[in-house]
Parts: structure tokens; C-alpha cells; sequence
């Protein structure tokens, strides 16, 4: 997370009270705009376990004592392009390049196909540590990112309608 929105508001001998903040987001919608600023889930895809679109959500599913997935802090910008069609970029906060995730998701339907194109880039060091495997902070069981630094996805869902009686 770029910003800690984490805090131990009482320490005492027997007992502590910690918080952490999932999401807090500034969100503004305007005719087919809507933008987002703050800490958010972007969900781009629906997996239980795995699910390779999440580029700004990536998440550890053998860490099991945590229900909510993670938020990332990014600014998203939505524009709807008709009722079930949309074009939206979102940027993750970032001080250097290298740490930048920055992707881009079009979905339109044509007749009874909805398509999805959805293309990114993330920083180069998907695991932390990694340049020390015996130090402190390497946990390859944690992907921050994905392993490839720009993926470009197509898909099609074919809805097929009842033949109606008449």
C-alpha cells in the first residue's frame, strides 16, 4: 500500500486495539463518468483462487486468515460507452517508474458476444526480496505483481437464447 492507513490506537500490557482502513475512496460520477480516488478494489475478473486479471489486487490464496482481498491506492477513471460497454484506466500511486502498475480495460458486446480487452503495465520486481532469498523479506508465496509486465486479453461470452414458443 502506498499510504498506511493502519494504526495501533491502544498498546497496553494484556491488550492491544489495532485498525487497518480496506477502503477509503473519493468517488464522483458525472452523466457516463465516474472517478475514483483512494484505496479501492479493482476487479477486473472473477476467479476464487487465482485470477490473472487482478494486476492491482494480487493477493497470496494461501494466506487464509484474511476474507477481504486488498485494496490498492490508484486513481480510476471510468466512461460508459453504452449499457453494458465501458473504457476505464487506472493508475496505482507510485513515487518511481519501476513501481508503476498502469492498465487499461475496453468492454463492448456485439449481439450475443461481450468482449474484453485489457492491457498494463506493473513494475519489474513482482517479488520482494527476491535478489536475497535468505533475507528477511523474501516470501516467494506472495506475488505483488504479475509475472509479465504487459498482457493483452480477449474473450468472448456467447449467450444462448431460448427458441420461443408461439
Amino acid at each position: 500500500d502506498y499510504f498506511d492507513l493502519s494504526t495501533v490506537l491502544l498498546d497496553e500490557e494484556a491488550w492491544v486495539v489495532h485498525t487497518m482502513i480496506d477502503r477509503l475512496y473519493l468517488e464522483y460520477f458525472k452523466g457516463d463518468w465516474e472517478v475514483r480516488l483512494g484505496r479501492q478494489r479493482i476487479n477486473w475478473g472473477i476467479s476464487t483462487v487465482w485470477n490473472p486479471n487482478d494486476i492491482f489486487n494480487a493477493f497470496a490464496f494461501t494466506d487464509f486468515d484474511y476474507e477481504e482481498r486488498p485494496g490498492s491506492d490508484a486513481l480510476r477513471v471510468k466512461y460508459y460507452t453504452g449499457f453494458a460497454s465501458s473504457l476505464e484506466l487506472a493508475v496505482q500511486a507510485f513515487d518511481r517508474w519501476d513501481e508503476a502498475t498502469i492498465a487499461g480495460l475496453w468492454k463492448f458486446n456485439k449481439g450475443t458476444y461481450d468482449f474484453q480487452v485489457l492491457a498494463g503495465y506493473t513494475q519489474q520486481d513482482p517479488i520482494i526480496g527476491a535478489g536475497d532469498p535468505f533475507g528477511p523479506n523474501f516470501d516467494a508465496s506472495v506475488l505483488y505483481a504479475p509475472l509479465m509486465a504487459a498482457r493483452i486479453y480477449s474473450g468472448i461470452r456467447l449467450v444462448i437464447q431460448e427458441k420461443q414458443e408461439q
